[in-house]
């Protein structure tokens, strides 16, 4: 790995929530070495700066030499056409390292959003224009409907704020910042009545259980509840789709969250869920305390020659925090994973690390109004890296994919094609 190459991409993991702090103090600092005025102190900042990074976890683990040289050429000709357009890209790195503040800026642009877009060539290439006729397909917005116990729809987003029903001693509102709350009335009241939220493509929305668990629902996707937890049993919410979930701590009644083929049990913990039926593998992602990861389908069925506990034993994983299960039919895997990649979505922003073409698309289709097609299989295959904000025209985010020069993009009405360059 290339040591100024590992610092560009380290940066992500470790900036501070004082972010807007450091980038003032950093472009004082550059904009002083610039004009040769940087004081000893601000040459030893620099440097500690750039130290810190360096044990930080990577986002570029999988990289080829060829393709991590590649990445640097290109990101650090993007650096300097920001910084001094009027000078010449660089054609190699090295003379580069030399430059502290050069790398201190490569930190700056990617706090301001530019995070990991490795292959953006200085001076970009002509766009293919048809991308411009899509700048009408505008990204998704809050919305979201919910089904109540007795069959009655609600479309949130048409609602107004405030208390929209009530069911088992519970008031389900609205809130003000477009949340839905389930507030408990009467805390002796026992039901079974369930209730499911549901985003269509291009629809995101946030609840929260009668229990302070907090759930953020991606788009196509729906969860099942109860509209009141019972205090008899566990807490147990069905989920088709993604989700993430901050679960309230209750020890006596742990928290189980059914999807495609598995179980995830919790006591209370911050994980995200990814179990789209299009997927291949269910997707199971602990940021912070610890759940089990249950195989439906493994325990239910599985060797008829092993024994229960064996087939347990192939069944079930416990996470850690930092680590993901991927799930099938007939295993169940465990991998380290960059977290901050996992939940972007909840954050706003569409993030991919070195992510096949199908998978980068299939996340655009969910959230912009758009069908995908390919010109041929192979397209499929071709990695990204890049961030941009879900908020964007799905055209800014075309346009993004285009600078790669690995693609291009035939677009009729919503139909979109991916054809190789």
């Amino acid at each position: 790995m290339h040591r100024t190459l590992a610092f560009f991409v380290r940066v992500l993991n470790n900036m501070g929530s004082n972010k807007r702090d450091q980038e003032q103090q950093l472009l004082e600092i550059i904009a002083r070495s610039k004009r040769n005025e940087a004081s000893a102190q601000d040459l030893q900042k620099l440097d500690q700066w750039y130290n810190s990074f360096e044990e930080a976890p990577l986002y570029t683990d999988g990289m080829s030499a060829d393709e991590e040289e590649k990445a640097m050429k290109m990101l650090l000709n993007r650096i300097h056409h920001v910084i001094d357009p009027e000078v010449k890209p660089v054609i190699g790195y090295q003379s580069w390292f030399t430059y502290k503040w050069v790398a201190v800026a490569a930190l700056i642009l990617l706090i301001s959003g530019m995070a990991l877009r490795f292959y953006l060539d200085a001076a970009q290439p002509d766009l293919d224009q048809s991308i411009s006729t899509v700048n009408n397909i505008l990204p998704g917005t809050n919305a979201a409907t919910l089904t109540l116990a007795d069959g009655r729809k609600i479309k949130l987003s048409e609602s107004a704020n405030g208390n929209l029903a009530k069911e088992a001693g519970v008031v389900i509102v609205k809130t003000t910042d477009g949340k839905l709350v389930y507030e408990v009335q009467n805390a002796a009241a026992e039901t079974d009545q369930i209730n499911t939220i549901a985003t269509t493509i291009g629809e995101t929305y946030q609840v929260r259980f009668s229990d302070g668990t907090a759930v953020w629902l991606n788009a196509a996707s729906s969860l099942k509840f109860p509209a009141k937890f019972s205090k008899r049993s566990s807490r147990v919410v069905e989920l088709n789709g993604e989700a993430y979930f901050e679960v309230s701590k209750d020890k006596a009644h742990p928290f189980i969250v059914k999807s495609k083929d598995q179980e995830v049990t919790v006591l209370g913990t911050h994980f995200n869920i990814n179990s789209y039926a299009d997927e291949n593998n269910t997707k199971t992602t602990l940021l912070e305390g610890s759940v089990r990861v249950t195989n439906r389908a493994i325990m239910q069925g599985g060797d008829p020659g092993l024994r229960r506990d064996e087939r347990k034993g192939n069944a079930e994983v416990l996470l850690k925090p930092g680590q993901q299960s991927l799930l099938d039919h007939t295993s169940i895997k465990v991998a380290e994973v960059q977290t901050d990649d996992v939940i972007s979505w909840k954050n706003g922003n569409f993030m991919f690390n070195n992510e096949p073409m199908d998978v980068v698309m299939r996340k655009l289709s969910r959230w912009y109004p758009i069908d995908v097609k390919y010109s041929d299989p192979s397209v499929r295959n071709i990695k990204f890296f890049g961030t941009v904000s879900r908020f964007a025209n799905v055209a800014a985010v075309l346009e993004m994919i285009a600078l790669t020069k690995e693609v291009k993009f035939e677009v009729k009405g919503k139909e979109i094609t991916v054809i190789r360059n």
